[in-house]
């Protein structure tokens, strides 16, 4: 007999919740002045110059997963601009542990499904939909000709994505 209930992630399982586990935002306005102190003692001055790739090309040499969190398309975290905040997309998880650490080696792939684009960012497969529908109106509204073209790489407007 098949079990119709929804099985949990491995990820899920090994946290102990049977529900997805949802990412976290750290407010830096309400972080007390002992919390700051340990997070600029964990991010290097600006006045320390360090490597990290600057160019596609510069990642290739690196090892994957990729340990330059700070990097915009690490997978890991996202800075909010407006707030400051940073959010952790991965809260129950180091970065050497993420299996996807960069959205540029998921984009070398090609077209990927909706869930696996979803998993990636830790969010759900409609929530993607959603940001894919906003983001080709947007170009849609700024190029016609730009939006031509892209429309033969995305799915055209009423394409169901029934089987991912």
């Amino acid at each position: 007999m098949v079990d119709d209930e929804e099985k949990p992630t491995c990820d899920q399982l090994r946290s102990g919740q049977k529900h997805a586990i949802r990412s976290r935002v750290i407010a830096v306005k309400r972080m007390t002045k002992r919390e700051r102190r340990r997070l600029a003692l964990a991010v290097p001055e600006a006045s320390e110059p360090y490597w990290r790739p600057l160019t596609r090309g510069d990642c290739e040499g690196v090892p994957r997963p990729c340990p330059f969190v700070a990097c915009r398309h690490n997978l890991f975290l996202d800075i909010q601009s407006s707030t400051g905040g940073i959010k952790l997309n991965f809260p129950d998880r180091e970065p050497d542990e993420m299996v996807d650490s960069c959205a540029l080696d998921i984009a070398e792939e090609g077209g990927v499904t909706l869930e696996r684009c979803g998993a990636a960012m830790s969010v759900t497969r409609e929530r993607v939909r959603q940001i894919e529908e906003r983001a080709l109106a947007k170009v849609d509204a700024a190029s016609p000709e730009l939006a031509e073209l892209v429309s033969g790489w995305a799915h055209p407007k009423g394409f169901s994505d029934a089987g991912g």
